[in-house]
């Protein structure tokens, strides 16, 4: 039902549209305000019809208004509305929703309409917005006014940009979480206006949120609209990260199809780094002997998701531009503020220094091994690692040797040799550890490559002398033949000697945006769901199998400034994004939270325990799906058990991470009782992507606990003791059944 209604006498403008949902309203229906857009000039509320209609059949009530445009009144008349139309839906001044009198809403606009929203939840009383949405939004005037300066002398009259008519000056720590998105595409706002607002969101420390997106649509316009929708409709994705939020913002839970009788109970709340003992769980942080990124922006989110370990790279280049000076103070401060929050940094110590290097790629000679130029050259590189390990022995314990050895570009001025690998090994270690006799040495290789792998095992003289080998695996499949290859390096080590070296995943990872061509086959050039996808099952898998570190490459996308990798420059925003974090503003992608969720679980050593686990798909069953190096696709499902005796009982439908699967609802898993295992007591269902938990209803037959009609997807799920679960923010009233 839609009723309309003044908010304001100060127009005949100032009206809106009161769209109501089929439920009844209660003191707890959500409430959200929509604000046009068109410049500041033109528009109405009709634009925003589609997105109205989507918040109502979700169950919001949805104030979709009017305000004064320029052609009528110049700023701050619309801001003015704005406040006025918000005033009059807290306050809940018609009769329709009169019983929601007092309580918050949520506020979102498009374009303009963006800015308008921003300035509308920025400048309430903050009890009154649980958050605020700009959909391609003017959040920075600057790049915008630059790019369009008729918009601004409408906006103004004619007279100077007030500052005080944009949001930085009102934004504060402790503002409502806001959410940003936009297309790169953007030919109306330029990127720039957004970008340029959430990074300075991130550098104050308010909660911002960004959907930041390359998919190639129509080149002009928002990029926004399906094209000929009417009334306009948000493209899929775009709605879905707006709906997204909107229902994180009242605690309502995602979408999930389940046919039990599961009731929800909130969102699983992350464990900080320093709170979280014995986990596998490492981050990437590599790359900052090239100054990619900002890393002050990203310790405190690495902290608040948990991250326990973050695998850093030395720079020789950097620590040493004068011969024989070493200057370790920039890796200082990495490592110390790692440590601060709780989160352990280990060494990769590689690659080359143009001090003692001719013809070589770049200003960092990435991949130039110190073998191969002269003995000058091979001198100083152990005195380096020697001075490196002698400054670093208190704080650091693991050295991980050069970088994926089996690959020629990182094996430079030759080709890429085991023999010749395991001499500079040799070397290397020897000089760390007679500064640092209990450190750790590891080895690498990018993939798993047979002849390399076999070739360097025979070199059985230098297996002792190694703690750990880490393989960097990026395969687009995560779960193809990747236990075979692990199974098979283990019994390769054993063999010659090394059956004590730890196998570790020292990096791999998976962009959620590829540009034109890259390396790595892809479905789609775009997608932040598959990334969180490859990051869970991922570690999920490194756990099933025991390896005892598991690194996800990387924190941040690098965007900030071209680099160089060989005889390449690339441009930052034609480089993939692997990153867990916005690459401009620093902001957390769905994969940020997928890592969060999986560290707040899987602490405290959990191990696979071989327990019997069974299921049933009910009346609807999975298509065969053809994949490369799986003939048929079955259920993963493992249980583990941490150190502290909580039990996890994982599942997924292990299909290709980049294509929509159906989702079934009337899945049945049965878990077998086990000797030695306490019964699972109050089971609920964490979804590792969302972080939604839910009470599970359960019956136990005479042999095990059955969970019946679960929800199954490519997506992990955990089951566990309820009463074992990190703290929950609690679900809204309304929330209480799935979706």
């Amino acid at each position: 039902m839609i009723t309309h209604h003044t908010y304001s006498d100060a127009s005949p403008a100032c009206k809106g549209e009161l769209w109501l949902p089929e439920k009844p309203v209660t003191a707890d229906t959500p409430k959200i305000m929509l604000i046009h857009g068109g410049g500041w000039w033109h528009g109405t509320a009709d634009f925003m019809a589609g997105v109205a209609d989507r918040f109502c059949r979700e169950g919001y009530i949805v104030f979709n208004i009017d305000y004064r445009v320029t052609t009528e009144a110049p700023w701050p008349a619309c801001g003015d509305d704005c406040l006025a139309a918000a005033d009059f839906f807290v306050r809940a001044d018609a009769e329709e929703i009169r019983v929601t009198a007092g309580k918050p809403i949520v506020v979102c606009g498009v374009s303009a309409g963006g800015h308008l929203a921003l300035m509308t939840g920025l400048r309430m009383p903050r009890e009154q917005v649980l958050g605020i949405i700009s959909i391609a939004g003017i959040a920075d005037p600057e790049p915008d006014a630059a790019a369009f300066p008729e918009r601004y002398e409408k906006l103004f009259a004619s007279g100077p940009i007030d500052p005080q008519a944009f949001p930085a000056p009102y934004l504060r720590k402790d503002s409502p979480p806001i959410l940003l998105t936009h297309c790169l595409n953007d030919v109306i706002v330029p990127r720039e206006s957004a970008y340029r607002f959430a990074r300075y969101a991130t550098e104050l420390g308010a909660d911002i949120h960004t959907y930041f997106y390359d998919l190639e649509r129509e080149k002009d316009g928002h990029a926004i609209w399906i094209p000929g929708s009417s009334p306009h409709r948000l493209y899929p994705d775009v709605e879905e990260a707006v709906t997204n939020f909107a229902r994180d913002c009242f605690g309502l839970p995602r979408p999930i199809a389940m046919e039990n009788d599961a009731v929800y109970l909130g969102k699983l709340q992350p464990v900080p780094s320093q709170d979280i003992t014995g986990s596998a769980i490492s981050i990437g942080f590599e790359c900052l002997d090239r100054g990619l990124y900002n890393p002050a922006l990203c310790y405190d989110k690495l902290q608040a998701a948990g991250v326990k370990h973050a695998r850093v790279q030395t720079g020789w280049c950097k620590c040493e531009t004068v011969k024989g000076v070493y200057d370790f103070a920039w890796l200082d401060d990495v490592v110390d503020n790692l440590l601060r929050r709780g989160i352990l940094p280990w060494f990769n110590v590689g690659y080359g220094n143009k001090l003692y290097m001719d013809d070589v790629y770049g200003e960092t000679a990435v991949g130039h091994v110190p073998l191969y130029y002269g003995e000058e050259c091979l001198e100083a590189w152990k005195r380096y690692c020697h001075a490196l390990a002698e400054h670093f022995k208190d704080r650091i314990t693991h050295y991980e040797i050069w970088n994926e050895t089996n690959h020629n570009g990182f094996w430079q001025p030759k080709k890429a040799d085991p023999a010749e690998y395991a001499r500079l090994l040799d070397l290397t270690q020897e000089q760390i550890r007679r500064a640092h006799p209990e450190a750790k040495i590891g080895a690498c290789v990018a993939g798993f490559r047979n002849e390399y792998m076999d070739s360097f095992a025979r070199q059985e003289w230098i297996l002792p002398k190694l703690d750990f080998f880490s393989i960097h695996s990026y395969a687009s499949l995560p779960d193809a033949e990747y236990a075979e290859c692990i199974r098979y390096l283990r019994r390769l080590f054993r063999a010659h000697g090394g059956g004590h070296i730890q196998v570790w995943q020292g990096e791999g990872g998976y962009p959620h945006w590829v540009p034109e061509g890259y390396w790595q086959k892809r479905a789609h050039r775009e997608s932040y769901l598959a990334q969180a996808n490859w990051l869970m099952r991922r570690f999920l898998i490194d756990h099933a199998l025991e390896i005892e570190l598991s690194s996800f490459y990387m924190t941040v996308d690098f965007m900030e400034k071209s680099y160089q990798t060989g005889r390449s420059t690339h441009d930052p925003f034609q480089v993939q994004r692997q990153g867990v974090l916005n690459g401009i503003c620093y902001t957390p992608k769905p994969s940020y939270h997928a890592l969060a969720h999986v560290a707040a679980l899987f602490q405290h050593h959990p191990r696979p325990h071989d327990a019997m686990i069974t299921c049933s798909m009910g009346r609807t069953r999975p298509p065969t799906v053809e994949l490369p190096h799986l003939e048929e696709v079955a259920l993963w499902r493992k249980l583990f058990v941490r150190d502290d005796g909580v039990q996890l009982l994982t599942y997924y439908m292990p299909v290709s991470i980049e294509y929509p699967f159906q989702e079934i609802s009337d899945f049945t898993l049965f878990l077998h009782d086990e000797p030695g295992l306490p019964p699972m007591e109050n089971p609920v269902l964490v979804d590792l992507l969302t972080g939604d938990v839910w009470k599970l209803s359960y019956r136990r037959d005479k042999y095990s606990l059955v969970f019946e009609g679960l929800p199954l997807s490519s997506t992990p799920r955990v089951i566990m003791d309820g009463g074992k679960l990190p703290p929950v923010m609690p679900a809204a009233p309304e929330a209480t059944a799935p979706a």
